[in-house]
């Protein structure tokens, strides 16, 4: 079976892009890293990829967002309302409307979380900076729509090829704590450390340039991998909670 680890931006470019660590057979060894430039690039690729893929970032948003921004749409009429937005406009209107609904809330309902990112104790959502999930989420939900493959939970095909969500900074703090393991401030021997903690299987050549890469975008890539890998060890689990299906689950 193919497995795919995706360290996905919304604004990929040359000295940013997105990331894919792939292994291509049961050894769930990575023997290949992508690096794609831009959102048109990776929209190709995923159509065109295999097996299970497993991107970070938000496959949704807060069910208490949706319902006040896009009330009483299902998730392939949300994704396809994000995909009027074209990759070279800006989310702007999104970020007005996002800024409006915390305004119309009380302290400690601002940002309210979906049910996995409490589950998995992420960042809400809806925060367009610091990290820029909500603007992952935004650009990232129109191309998933767009594609054959079955994105769980929010929809199944019947395509071979399935997309998950996964979190690999809920891995990697379950196994260094909250250390920073990016920059050059010691993080070279973090990032070694985690490769080893957590048995991660790559060639020499992809895990030394893991440790090298102070932004831990290529390291990210195979922690994900990695939590395909537990995913499918552990039976392929999806949780039965019914927002799952519209706000997307960390598996």
């Amino acid at each position: 079976m193919h497995i795919h680890g995706v360290d996905f931006t919304s604004a990929p470019s040359s000295k940013k892009p997105i990331v894919i660590a792939s292994a291509f057979d049961s050894t769930a060894i990575a023997t290949e890293v992508t690096y794609l430039s831009s959102l048109n690039e990776f929209e190709s690729w995923l159509n065109t990829a295999e097996g299970v893929i497993g991107i970070d970032s938000p496959f949704g948003y807060p069910l208490e967002l949706c319902q006040a921004l896009f009330p009483e749409m299902t998730w392939v009429e949300l994704a396809q309302e994000l995909g009027k937005i074209k990759p070279e406009q800006s989310l702007r209107i999104l970020e007005e409307r996002v800024a409006t609904f915390r305004d119309a809330h009380p302290l400690g309902s601002k940002e309210p979380k979906r049910s996995t990112d409490r589950h998995s104790n992420a960042f809400s959502a809806m925060k367009f900076g610091r990290p820029p999930v909500g603007r992952m989420a935004a650009r990232l939900l129109p191309i998933l729509e767009r594609s054959s493959h079955s994105i769980l939970p929010v929809r199944t095909t019947d395509s071979p090829t399935v997309v998950v969500e996964v979190f690999p900074g809920k891995l990697v703090r379950d196994t260094i704590g909250r250390q920073s393991y990016k920059g050059d401030n010691g993080s070279r021997e973090m990032r070694a450390r985690i490769i080893e903690i957590l048995n991660i299987q790559a060639e020499a050549e992809i895990i030394i340039t893991a440790i090298q890469d102070k932004e831990g975008d290529v390291l990210d890539s195979l922690v994900a991998l990695k939590q395909i890998e537990n995913w499918i060890a552990n039976g392929l689990q999806m949780p039965t909670v019914n927002e799952a299906t519209m706000e997307g689950w960390i598996i």
